[in-house]
């Protein structure tokens, strides 16, 4: 049988649970819950754009999405960024 070390508080006698070990990556990492942020670094940049046009257009399919955006001038030069053939889609 395992079990878990838990430490009592010495102000208010509340048991303590230790789950994190470095708190400061824990707060970075709850601090950016969009993916759409600049600094998160699953997607690439054209990537980013066209999740966000799927968001402007309410939640359209990539692909077709893609496809509009090649054949229509909509969102100006980031619809032409977000059309380009090596986009990955999300």
């Amino acid at each position: 049988m395992r079990y878990l070390p838990v430490h009592i508080d010495s102000d208010c006698y509340v048991p303590l649970l230790t789950c994190f070990h470095d708190a400061e990556t824990v707060i970075t990492k709850v601090a950016n819950p969009c993916v759409t942020d600049e600094i998160n670094p699953n997607l690439c940049k054209t990537s980013k754009i066209l999740l966000k046009l799927h968001f402007k257009t309410g939640h359209l399919g990539s692909q077709h999405l893609k496809n509009i955006l090649c054949q229509f001038n909509l969102f100006g030069s980031l619809g032409i960024l977000a059309s380009a053939s090596g986009v990955i889609i999300p």
